[in-house]
């Protein structure tokens, strides 16, 4: 049977969302050994969803619908799924109860538009929801299965989980859990990735899945046939990547796993971002329990910001310009020494589209790794991103440079 993903939303509204959900799917059917056959996004109306499950359903499918459950006007998954299955909507009772007793314990009063996400086509299974408002439901249409859920990620992810042998039960798919690893990495590009790994003894007793997901690259590994050198294999994957490799678990986020070498490391951490924006304290303060190692940034965009909050010298700015290794190497000492940390990033560049100049281009970035032995500052050409991508990925160089100083690894 083929699994379809499909996203309602538009696109430009709502990209990230669906790339979180059809990479999230993908990779929970990857964990058990199927694979993801198709993924379409439709825009929010009834006429193309419609029509992408009838065109994904030519040949008998298992599909997951993301999104459209709400309570508004322009959720249309529900009354879609319905005319294509042939069901009249009705009310579920338990869902009514449970919409009620959840904004009662949230201490909301209770709008009554939010009883549309009770209805569901007569007939189908309904998927509670532990993890937010709208319940989801499956209804089988000829020899396929349709499955649809909440399109907020948290809630998308959490549900295809818990659901998930409900899911794969209604589709008649029984799987055998496969032996595999997940590699996170960061610092290597996909091409050299593929040359480095096709080098290594055993590679070709291995399946290999590389997963990018800007500005990382996950690598699902497995062996073929009951390989014996499988363990020896990841040994030696291990070894190549050295420090380009993060995390072995496919939810510890490159930023968790730094925090956790900081508490390790006994080390506090300050920042001091201009190009970023604040995107690196962003990052950071979405772990949990950041608290334990982060003690505070400054978003010091302006010149005079630099000066008045990290105390760099006006004169060293004007002299050098903002975007140099001085002023880098000072916002670190001065996010250090203002906030009272044993390690301190600073980050100032040229994001883009516009600012560049023959001598620092557009993609230019000093960043500053102030530390106790001193100061480590390194200049970056990061060009051909937009100006979204080139945050992210000078945050994770940052962030990256920290974690090796604190190993010691140059």
């Amino acid at each position: 049977m083929r699994i379809v993903f499909i996203a309602v939303g538009d696109e430009l509204l709502k990209g990230e969302t669906i790339e979180i959900n059809g990479n999230r799917a993908a990779q929970v059917l990857g964990e058990i050994g199927l694979t993801l056959n198709r993924t379409a996004i439709v825009s929010d109306t009834m006429d193309a969803l419609a029509k992408e499950v009838l065109h994904s359903t030519t040949e008998p499918a298992l599909c997951i619908i993301s999104g459209g459950l709400g309570p508004t006007d322009d959720d249309c998954t529900r009354l879609a799924v319905a005319k294509i299955v042939g069901s009249p909507l009705v009310r579920n009772e338990d869902i009514v109860k449970h919409l009620r007793a959840r904004a009662e314990k949230r201490g909301r009063e209770f709008s009554e538009v939010n009883l549309r996400q009770a209805d569901i086509p007569e007939g189908a299974t309904t998927l509670p929801n532990e993890f937010g408002t709208a319940p989801g439901f499956l209804v089988h249409h000829g020899q396929n299965v349709l499955v649809c859920l909440p399109g907020v990620p948290f809630e998308f992810q959490g549900m295809l989980r818990a659901h998930q042998d409900t899911i794969l039960g209604a589709a008649g798919i029984s799987v055998n859990p496969t032996q595999e690893v997940t590699f996170r990495i960061f610092g290597i590009t996909e091409s050299r990735l593929q040359e480095k790994l096709s080098a290594i003894e055993g590679y070709s007793h291995v399946k290999i899945r590389s997963l990018p997901h800007f500005p990382e690259i996950r690598l699902k590994i497995s062996p073929r046939d009951a390989f014996p050198g499988f363990e020896q294999f990841l040994q030696d994957v291990r070894a190549m990547l050295s420090w380009c490799l993060f995390s072995e678990s496919a939810e510890v986020d490159f930023f968790e796993d730094a925090i956790e070498r900081l508490h390790r490391a006994g080390a506090t951490l300050a920042l001091a971002e201009s190009c970023t924006g604040g995107l690196i304290a962003h990052r950071i303060t979405r772990v949990p329990d950041c608290s334990r190692v982060f003690q505070g940034g400054v978003v010091s965009y302006a010149n005079e910001a630099k000066s008045t909050l990290l105390d760099v010298p006006a004169e060293l700015i004007a002299k050098n310009g903002a975007v140099s290794e001085p002023v880098a190497r000072a916002m670190a000492l001065g996010a250090q020494e203002r906030l009272q940390a044993t390690h301190a990033i600073a980050v100032t560049g040229i994001a883009g589209p516009s600012g560049g100049t023959a001598e620092k281009p557009v993609g230019t970035v000093y960043l500053a790794v102030a530390h106790p032995k001193g100061v480590e500052v390194i200049r970056h050409t990061l060009a051909g991103f937009d100006r979204k991508r080139f945050q992210i990925l000078v945050g994770y160089v940052a962030v990256s440079t920290l974690c090796r100083e604190l190993e010691d690894d140059d």
